[in-house]
């Protein structure tokens, strides 16, 4: 199945929506204390999306799928952002998730 540009922008749009939605959850239930199963689903999540992205040397497989799919420049990752924020997605989510990480641990076992 071949998939334009914008097809694979809006999977790559909707992905991100989602591990933010998880992000901001985690970061939440750091904030408030409030940490059920859900809190570590989301942690979990986000985890596995680093090691994807780690596996990949730190590029969207997504970006690697439109470059294959005959994209000039495969970068997915404007998603429609700002240029600063789309740039440095990565090292700011990174920052958010060891917070809501180290938070929630400091939490549970509290």
């Amino acid at each position: 199945m071949r998939l334009s540009h914008t097809h694979i922008r809006l999977v790559h749009s909707v992905i991100f929506l989602l591990l933010l939605l998880c992000l901001g959850y985690a970061i939440y239930s750091a904030v408030t204390g409030d940490i059920t199963v859900w809190t570590w689903v989301v942690l979990v999540i986000i985890l596995l999306e680093g090691l994807v992205l780690a596996y990949f040397d730190w590029n969207c497989p997504l970006t690697v799928w439109a470059e294959n799919q005959g994209a000039e420049n495969g970068s997915v990752a404007d998603l429609f952002l700002p240029r600063f924020l789309a740039d440095n997605l990565f090292r700011i989510s990174g920052i958010a998730y060891a917070i809501a990480l180290l938070l929630v641990l400091v939490r549970w076992f509290a």
